[in-house]
């Protein structure tokens, strides 16, 4: 948080294990222009460990785990998100 206080229980980073670095991959497949601010776009991105590991603790890489879940028993998902 913005005090420097870490959240108990996390394994991705502690004060004990440090603060990895991170790489954010575009996905130039949700490449989107806003329509509310002229002159701009929105990427989203995936979040990965240096050595190209998806980090799966970000919110990309829980729903990409989820969707390869359902993917192996044949299922898929269709979701919506509201970007704030």
């Amino acid at each position: 948080d913005v005090d420097m206080n870490t959240v108990d229980g996390y394994a991705i980073s502690s004060w004990e294990t440090g603060y990895g670095d991170m790489v954010m991959t575009p996905d130039f497949s949700t490449l989107r222009l806003l329509p509310w601010l002229p002159a701009t776009a929105m990427v989203m991105a995936d979040l990965t460990w240096t050595d190209g590991a998806l980090v799966k603790q970000a919110p990309r890489g829980i729903l990409r785990t989820q969707l390869d879940r359902l993917a192996e028993r044949d299922m898929g998902a269709v979701a919506a998100t509201e970007l704030e």
